[in-house]
């Protein structure tokens, strides 16, 4: 995740490749490997709140939607930390459907982490629909 991070620092336009990292996130995500899976959600989280094109948006929206549901406790666990990283991105509804999907998660960590990107949401307020 750090060296996206970098690697997003350094490129000039993100509207050049973004086309290219919904692909790579779509094929991360039809990965059988944990690791697979893990970085398909870093790296939705990440470029989620920079996309530009519905397409995009309507092709990594339902993969992070899945992951809510998964059987995999890391997988929650990884999707619920990072959703303080694109909750500004989504619409209330969009949300509210992440934040019901984990209300009876028994997961503490998980729960705390719903609640640290609640809390981030309040602090910096955004153009929500």
């Amino acid at each position: 995740m750090i060296s996206i991070k970098i690697i997003f620092g350094l490129i000039k336009s993100f509207d050049l490749i973004e086309d290219d990292l919904v692909a790579l996130a779509v094929l991360l995500n039809s990965k059988e490997e944990i690791s697979d899976k893990l970085s398909c959600i870093n790296l939705i989280a990440l470029i989620y709140p920079n996309l530009t094109k519905e397409n995009n948006k309507n092709q990594c929206y339902p993969l992070l939607k899945e992951f809510t549901h998964s059987q995999y406790q890391m997988r929650k666990i990884e999707l619920s930390s990072s959703l303080k990283i694109f909750a500004s991105s989504l619409t209330l509804q969009q949300l509210d459907g992440f934040v019901s999907s984990f209300l009876e998660e028994k997961n503490d960590q998980i729960r705390i982490y719903i609640m640290e990107a609640l809390v981030s949401l309040k602090n910096n307020p955004t153009n929500q629909s």
